[in-house]
């Protein structure tokens, strides 16, 4: 029997959205590395960026190779095959990006407040400093530690530190980022069932052409199935 047309929908609607997962990411990606002095590339960090723009190439490329096979299933079995080891190694990568971004949120308190004394620029400490309005702060605890000098922060400066608000803006930023990940998995896993259930379509369906050219000659499928109908010599 042939592939069901739900079945070949149902595919085509996963590597569409396929498509746009992994161009969406490609532009966080793009978006993220060239806005060095943003707030948010202070809590993700370039290996991060590198992994978005990769990861979103190479689902962008893994959905090319779906459709491929999509077109032509029953004589494009390698190209559904690779699809679907494709798509586990995706699932695994963002399982571990996923679990780095999470367990960032266990150990920022050490680790920003390092990186703002030693690695964060002036412009990306001034950001923070005066990200709020007219609720600023100076320096890491106090106008004492490692401030960017501005109008508003400054030796005297009775300003508090930003420490709390770096804290907070980078949690609720990766938590949505790490909960953005982990919903990608699971639309990852529904990719990977549904090219497992077509796969197995296509078998059956090429089993049936192999069968139908053994007893009927090289006719088409649609012929062969219209024939095993018909009564007399055609029929076996």
């Amino acid at each position: 029997m042939a592939i069901s047309v739900n079945i070949k929908r149902t595919f085509l609607v996963i590597l569409l959205l396929f498509f746009a997962s992994g161009t969406g990411l490609l532009a966080i990606g793009l978006k993220f590395s060239a806005q060095r002095d943003s707030r948010r590339n202070a809590v993700v960090s370039d290996a991060d960026i590198t992994s978005l723009i990769a990861g979103g190439g190479v689902i962008l490329g893994t959905a090319f190779i779906g459709l491929w096979g999509h077109l032509d299933p029953v004589r494009r079995k390698t190209s559904l095959l690779v699809f679907c080891c494709l798509v586990i190694g995706i699932i695994l990568a963002s399982i571990i990006l996923g679990g780095s971004v999470w367990f960032t949120t266990l150990t920022m308190h050490d680790d920003f407040a390092t990186r703002w004394r030693t690695i964060w620029s002036p412009s990306l400490r001034k950001a923070f400093q005066e990200a709020r309005g007219d609720k600023f702060c100076c320096g890491w605890t106090g106008p004492e530690d490692s401030p960017s000098i501005s109008d508003t922060c400054f030796a005297n400066s009775t300003l508090g530190g930003c420490q709390d608000y770096v804290f907070s803006y980078a949690d609720s930023y990766l938590r949505n980022i790490y909960s953005l990940i982990f919903g990608l998995v699971v639309f990852y896993v529904i990719g990977f069932l549904t090219g497992v259930v077509v796969i197995q379509a296509r078998n059956q369906e090429a089993r049936f052409e192999r069968l139908a050219q053994k007893c009927y000659g090289t006719y088409p499928l649609h012929d062969a199935m219209v024939m095993s109908k018909m009564p007399g010599r055609y029929q076996h």
